[in-house]
């Protein structure tokens, strides 16, 4: 893919579209679900229940680009961040429809970016 050259990201909301809930139905045909061309990261946001979004369905999710919401952040291929209070995470990641990934993703990041640490740590703390 070429430098700067635009993504398409699914666009969707967990609480208008059911098929944009965990685990994500990426059987469904292309034509079928809602997507943009994103100058930017997808992104994918998971909100916990009992927080002021949702407090009826089990969690909230909503998959789209970067540039539809109001951040500027300089992000590596497959990042996810937790908030701190835990009720959720927002995963980043630069190429076409990558936002469909679910939690398992994140997990499996965040032991690399602990394995990463670790060899920092080995590397330049001996």
């Amino acid at each position: 893919m070429a430098a700067n050259s635009p993504i398409s990201c699914y666009e969707c909301t967990s609480t208008v579209e059911d098929k944009c809930d965990d685990p994500f139905n990426n059987t469904i045909p292309p034509s079928m679900h809602h997507f943009e061309p994103c100058e930017g990261c997808c992104v994918k946001i998971v909100r916990h229940r009992n927080t002021p979004i949702n407090l009826l369905a089990k969690q909230y999710i909503r998959r789209t680009c970067t540039s539809a919401l109001q951040i500027n952040l300089f992000m590596v291929d497959h990042v996810c961040i937790e908030e701190s209070n835990g009720d959720g995470h927002m995963c980043f990641c630069e190429s076409n429809f990558c936002n469909q990934t679910s939690k398992l993703t994140a997990n499996s990041i965040a032991l690399i970016s602990v394995m990463f640490t670790i060899w920092i740590h080995v590397k330049f703390w001996r």
